[in-house]
């Protein structure tokens, strides 16, 4: 998704860049803006969520108590360590973008 969103977008990164936007901002635009805050807002979301499932789940759960917090810290930490490495890519493809060519094409 965030690979589509960048490809729509080539020509306002492209412009970005023609008036001084360095790569590093670039990239920090897309994987802080579209990959990080939608990733974190997901998981606060799903914590509070499974924090009031935890009762109906206590006797499906094996191994570990209900609110087990190094299993909520551990699942929230890879969800959003992948999102940033899926964003990562599509962002560092965006920072290369030509400017000349971008502002070129219509």
């Amino acid at each position: 998704m965030v690979s589509y969103t960048v490809e729509q977008r080539s020509r306002e990164i492209g412009v970005r860049m023609a008036l001084g936007a360095k790569r590093s901002a670039v990239v920090g635009m897309i994987v802080i803006g579209q990959g990080a805050k939608p990733a974190i807002a997901g998981v606060l979301i799903g914590i509070a969520v499974s924090a009031g499932l935890t009762r109906i789940l206590t006797n499906q759960l094996y191994g570990v108590t209900s609110s087990d917090p190094m299993t909520f810290g551990l699942a929230s930490v890879i969800l959003v360590g992948a999102t940033l490495l899926a964003s990562f890519i599509p962002a560092r493809h965006a920072s290369k973008i030509d400017p000349a060519v971008t502002l070129r094409c219509e």
